[in-house]
């Protein structure tokens, strides 16, 4: 994830989570495990993952993790 732009991508999701979520350090941690999560996820299948591909998959991760969060 040492890409140019990753931590522009980073910063983005901390301030959306932020705009959208109580603002808290459990927020920032959540957007900053997020990024992180997304990124060893594309991992899997692509050695480099780009910070667009990052930003192209937030939408699928938010999902998985609210319907994950629906079923407790």
């Amino acid at each position: 994830m040492a890409t140019g732009g990753m931590g522009d991508t980073l910063a983005g999701i901390i301030t959306a989570f932020l705009a959208q979520f109580p603002k808290t350090t459990q927020t920032i941690s959540a957007a900053v495990y997020l990024h992180s999560y997304i990124g060893d996820q594309l991992a899997k299948d692509h050695y480099v993952v780009l910070p667009t591909t990052i930003s192209e998959a937030i939408p699928h991760w938010m999902n998985y993790f609210s319907e994950q969060t629906n079923k407790i």
